[in-house]
């Protein structure tokens, strides 16, 4: 799997497959590829308390993201028993995963520092061009909601054969 210096804007990103909870088998970003725009999330602790808020948000709006022709994948690096937990808790519309090995966000966080980031958030079109992407360590650079539905709805203005979704999302 590619490492995330080696993830760029405006490149493909890498396909992974991992366990789901709340949907059957694995789940691929690949799955979606010429279908749907995606929301990749990845997140080292199941309790941090901004990624939670953030994907609470992203359940409360997630219709918006249907209508945005998009998928909304999140993938925590804790055992499948965890993240089905949270699951329970939180009863997420979209594919919680399991990345207990962190293969995954360390394939698409690791920047060649020492550090190892605490979340990433990645925005890619329909055929698996990355379009933003988000990695750090400090939670306040985690993006908020409506950046990343902003996005999206860049995104879906650039498809030649798409045309903006009814209403335009703000109206």
């Amino acid at each position: 799997m590619a490492h995330a210096e080696k993830i760029k804007v405006g490149g493909l990103v890498p396909s992974f497959s991992l366990p789901a909870v709340n949907v059957a088998g694995n789940v691929a970003p690949w799955d979606y590829k010429q279908h749907k725009n995606l929301v990749l999330i990845l997140f080292r602790e199941p309790a941090c308390q901004p990624c939670l808020r953030l994907l609470r948000e992203l359940a409360a709006t997630y219709e918006e993201y249907r209508q945005l022709n998009a998928e909304i994948l999140v993938a925590i690096n804790s055992d499948l028993e965890q993240v089905i937990k949270l699951q329970n808790e939180l009863n997420l519309p979209f594919p919680l995963l399991s990345d207990s090995d962190a293969v995954v966000l360390d394939s698409y966080t690791e920047e060649g520092t020492d550090a190892r980031p605490a979340f990433g958030v990645l925005i890619t079109d329909r055929w698996g061009a990355l379009f933003s992407k988000t990695i750090s360590s400090e939670m306040k650079d985690l993006p908020a909601e409506g950046e990343i539905r902003d996005w999206l709805s860049f995104i879906e203005i650039q498809c030649s054969e798409c045309f903006p979704p009814e209403p335009w999302p703000g109206d």
